[in-house]
């Protein structure tokens, strides 16, 4: 399915959590960016006393900064907008693809009004869960169709031709983002792991360059440099650890879900087939309602 064939509020939480996404990188890459910049300059500056002063200008603007933008995020809580937005636009996909399905009270047998009034229930009592975003959505998009044209052609679609839909649209592109997710974040592992070898050997590095006479000034100001840029390491370190495994161990679980597709020989068989997958493919972030017959209250996937 494109982009513009799933409902208004995934459209609209899925710009939202982009937007926001890009803001929170940028800040946060600025800031460990200044960050290294202040340890490069302290570094060099061990081998440059006559410049001490300006040095110390230099590496006080780009701490300061540092610190300015942190708190910047941190009141902004720009990656909060970033997680519930798309914890939204998971769980409106999830919903959509029942519906294509025909899972629990989207049954192919039921009138189109009956449907459509389903489906816009089943949307806006997951809204409801995110009503502190809301006002980051954007109304243009809100404007648009709930139930678009290419839901109901699916839904009135072949067994057959659902079942292969489902298996390329849903599963397979699934496998190939979770497999560029986990090969992205193993680079990113590796690279802080360079990064934090590499601090921790400048460390040494200054401490003996100390021991040989610098002055003690120049001793904390380049200790403290070194010490928040390996903090800043190992949070990215394990941060980027976590995520690779999330999608490896997804990775493992998609294949076993596409095996078991092809024991699906019937209309019933892939609906409850679908209910089932959805509750294990969906974002561990995310909140949906399952169909009605199933369960009354929330359930949270973790």
């Amino acid at each position: 399915m494109d982009f513009n064939d799933f409902p208004n509020y995934f459209q609209a939480a899925s710009r939202t959590a982009a937007k926001y996404q890009q803001y929170y990188k940028s800040i946060k890459r600025t800031a460990v960016i200044l960050l290294i910049l202040a340890v490069i300059i302290a570094m060099y500056s061990l081998q440059q006393p006559e410049y001490a002063f300006w040095a110390y200008g230099v590496i006080a603007v780009f701490l300061l900064s540092s610190f300015v933008l942190t708190v910047w995020l941190l009141t902004k809580k720009y990656d909060q907008i970033w997680q519930k937005s798309r914890s939204l636009k998971v769980s409106c996909k999830t919903i959509t693809w029942q519906f294509i399905m025909g899972v629990g009270e989207f049954t192919d047998h039921a009138h189109p009004r009956e449907l459509q009034s389903a489906f816009s229930k089943r949307i806006q009592r997951v809204v409801k869960e995110f009503e502190e975003i809301t006002v980051y959505l954007d109304t243009s998009v809100l404007s648009r169709e709930m139930l678009t044209a290419k839901m109901f052609e699916l839904k009135q679609a072949s067994f057959d031709y659902k079942k292969t839909y489902y298996a390329e649209h849903r599963i397979h592109s699934l496998h190939e983002r979770y497999f560029k997710k986990a090969v992205e974040h193993h680079q990113k592992y590796k690279l802080w792991s360079l990064n934090l070898i590499m601090a921790q050997l400048l460390a040494l590095g200054a401490i003996v360059y100390l021991m040989m006479g610098t002055s003690v000034d120049w001793s904390i100001i380049t200790l403290v440099t070194m010490l928040v840029s390996s903090v800043v390491s190992w949070l990215e370190l394990q941060q980027n650890l976590e995520k690779k495994q999330h999608y490896t161990l997804t990775l493992k679980k998609l294949e076993v879900i596409e095996n078991g597709l092809e024991n699906v020989t019937l209309e019933s068989e892939l609906s409850v087939y679908v209910r089932d997958v959805e509750k294990v493919i969906s974002d561990p972030n995310a909140i949906w309602l399952a169909p009605e017959p199933v369960m009354n209250e929330r359930v949270v996937l973790v």
